[in-house]
């Protein structure tokens, strides 16, 4: 190991260490792990062996890895806090190579693991977790071009790197493959000298996405996702427009809204915040969308007609979540203890009252909504962003910010309701970026080997 990475491999344990401890110690209040209706779902699935692509199935075959060794939550929980925790202070150990002083860099991987945000999600058996770290690597990779520049890519190892973040930023979540692919079209234009590897990277990915997702689902029996999902911003503004200004609905579009639920139902259901109620209803008949979904988007196209104005106000509110730091609701949604199931799960205070204590600790947190507001960090990076392009004037910067704005922007026109997990990526970023403000001078700094 050269003297260079074996000083990384040492400074990223040292900045791990806070986050690891805080993150273990939450675990213990949550004993096995955070787990919803979602995270059950995929356990009934890997019980079952039953799956189905409503949740990525890649994520439900790597529990299952995991479960391999040891049958628990408590496996999954723990391989996200170790994860979790190296690349965030891989993240901070590349800054240390580049010159930030190792007192403020300790600063930073401290926050990390006092912001309750960070600990808490990471605990949560979710396929956004691990999503969450393959974005923040991916932005790890863009912080190595911009400083190391773009002989990066003439190492092998770099490639193959870049090529497992990209395709594992793409299958862990179904909107992942557009920060994946976005973040490798604008090195294909910002990196005129490499674009034959990246176009190769590129293509790679993109046959790997189609071969998992075509092939490999169906020779495992692999139910597809519902198309539905795309739709939910569309869904949401139809029962709005049902409830408050119903009158101005055609019988002909009240019709065709009956054949997917029934007319009354569309207005009872609406809630401004979230899609779940509609879509989960008994009656609710996604494969109409399914099936005919130019047809769903026409009818969508109708009643907007009708009514712009309501098909507005609930774009707003249900899109609150991404654009408004200090008001709105959010869901964070984590519930304890873990929910009644047949498969043996149950939450336990393995530390007793010292578990309880966690748990109240928590429950005060949560009731203060500025700790669960991911516009706040989406701001405070773009005013990073601005300050770092002002010093440098450096195009390549568009790089680091291409996976954490391309998440953000692939959730604009899809975002299903007000989930914090959604936009948790938006803290891992800026907490891994942060570390530019103090990048002496206006050159990049040249890497130091300790």
């Amino acid at each position: 190991m050269s003297k260079r990475n074996y000083s990384t491999l040492k400074w990223t344990v040292l900045f791990a260490i806070p986050l690891t401890i805080v993150s273990l110690i939450i675990l213990a209040g949550f004993y096995p792990g955070i787990m919803t209706s979602d995270s059950l779902s995929q356990w009934y699935q890997i019980k079952d062996h039953d799956f189905g692509d409503w949740h990525p199935v890649i994520h439900t075959w790597f529990m299952m890895l995991i479960l391999k060794v040891w049958y628990s939550p408590a496996a999954v929980a723990l391989v996200q806090i170790i994860l979790m925790s190296l690349v965030l202070g891989y993240g901070l150990a590349l800054f240390k190579q580049y010159g930030v002083d190792k007192i403020k860099l300790i600063i930073i991987s401290v926050i990390a693991a006092i912001l309750p945000e960070i600990p808490v999600m990471t605990v949560c058996i979710w396929k956004d977790i691990i999503y969450v770290i393959f974005v923040t690597l991916l932005t790890i990779l863009m912080i190595r071009i911009y400083f190391e520049g773009d002989s990066l890519l003439s190492q092998k190892g770099f490639c193959i790197a870049l090529f497992i973040v990209t395709i594992g930023t793409m299958l862990f979540r179904h909107n992942g493959i557009i920060p994946g692919i976005m973040t490798l079209m604008l090195l294909f234009i910002l990196l005129k000298k490499h674009r034959k590897r990246v176009f190769i990277i590129f293509s790679l990915a993109l046959i790997t996405q189609v071969i998992v997702t075509g092939p490999i689902y169906k020779l495992f029996n692999v139910e597809p996702g519902s198309k539905s999902e795309t739709f939910c911003v569309l869904i949401n503004s139809i029962g709005r427009t049902a409830k408050y200004q119903g009158n101005k609905i055609s019988e002909a579009d009240k019709a065709k809204m009956s054949e997917i639920l029934p007319y009354e139902k569309w207005g009872q259901d609406y809630n401004e915040y979230t899609t779940d109620y509609i879509k989960f209803d008994k009656d609710f008949k996604r494969e109409k969308i399914n099936q005919d979904t130019i047809g769903f988007v026409g009818l969508w196209f109708s009643i907007f007609k009708s009514a712009p104005m309501e098909t507005v106000k609930a774009y707003v509110q249900l899109s609150n979540l991404i654009w408004n730091p200090v008001s709105g609701f959010v869901n964070n949604n984590i519930a304890y203890p873990i929910d009644n199931n047949t498969l043996g799960i149950k939450s336990t205070k393995i530390l007793g009252s010292i578990s309880d204590k966690i748990l109240n600790l928590y429950l005060r947190i949560r009731m203060h909504r500025s700790f669960w507001r991911p516009a706040i960090p989406m701001y405070l990076f773009f005013i990073l962003m601005l300050f770092a392009f002002v010093k440098n004037r450096n195009i390549k910067l568009l790089l680091i910010m291409s996976p954490v704005v391309f998440n953000i922007l692939s959730l604009v026109l899809t975002i299903p309701a007000q989930d914090f997990r959604y936009l948790f990526s938006n803290y891992t970023v800026l907490l891994i970026t942060a570390p530019m403000l103090f990048i002496k001078g206006t050159k990049m700094r040249e890497v130091e080997n300790g």
